[in-house]
């Protein structure tokens, strides 16, 4: 699947998939930038400062075990 247009400025390393609890539509995955590179999903994100900013809305999501790489 193409990377849309509004996610070819971020670093594929820091690119991940996220479902949006902002003011993008509910329930809808979109492309998230994460904060930093070399994460992991057993880490615990509010405790390590974890997080990922969807690139539509600017939410930011700290549930890094629903994230998916892209």
């Amino acid at each position: 699947m193409a990377i849309p247009q509004y996610a070819l400025r971020v670093p594929r390393q820091r690119l991940v998939k996220i479902v949006c609890r902002g003011s993008c539509r509910g329930g809808q995955t979109y492309y998230a930038e994460v904060c930093r590179d070399n994460w992991s999903k057993t880490e615990d994100a509010l405790k390590t400062e974890l997080y990922a900013t969807c690139l539509r809305c600017g939410y930011q999501a700290h549930d890094n075990y629903n994230w998916l790489r892209a």
